[in-house]
């Protein structure tokens, strides 16, 4: 935490969905001192676009969402507007999908990078 500049963080630890367990690290705010708790909320910020596409890929993975079918024939409570773009090319997954970039490897250490990158590569590959 002291090498990235990091005043605090916290982990949760999850199997088949459940919470194992959960640590608060360092401070919640540098000025006042107050610790991180493992109920201390975080901005999520850039990462959910990561986390989203990610969970995605999984659905199409297993079969629950298709790339490559317009996304208002599977919404249901709110249908994205069309206009003339979306007459002619209608939205599907594969669009966001593509504008978004999966996990920075170059942040990752060697010994994870192989992982991120073999998952990362097989997930490229379904976007193709």
């Amino acid at each position: 935490m002291r090498h990235h500049r990091v005043p605090g963080l916290s982990v949760a630890v999850f199997t088949d969905y459940r919470l194992q367990w959960a640590k608060g690290y360092g401070s919640a705010d540098a000025s006042s001192g107050e610790p991180v708790t493992a109920t201390t909320l975080f901005q999520a910020g850039s990462i959910s676009k990561s986390v989203s596409a990610m969970a995605a890929l999984k659905a199409v993975e297993r079969g629950e969402l298709a790339l490559d079918v317009p996304v208002n024939d599977v919404l249901e409570t709110w249908k994205l507007p069309e206009n003339e773009l979306t007459r002619k090319s209608p939205v599907t997954l594969r669009h966001p999908l593509k504008r978004c970039r999966l996990i920075g490897l170059r942040s990752a250490s060697r010994a994870t990078a192989h992982s991120r990158t073999t998952r990362a590569s097989h997930h490229r590959r379904l976007l193709a």
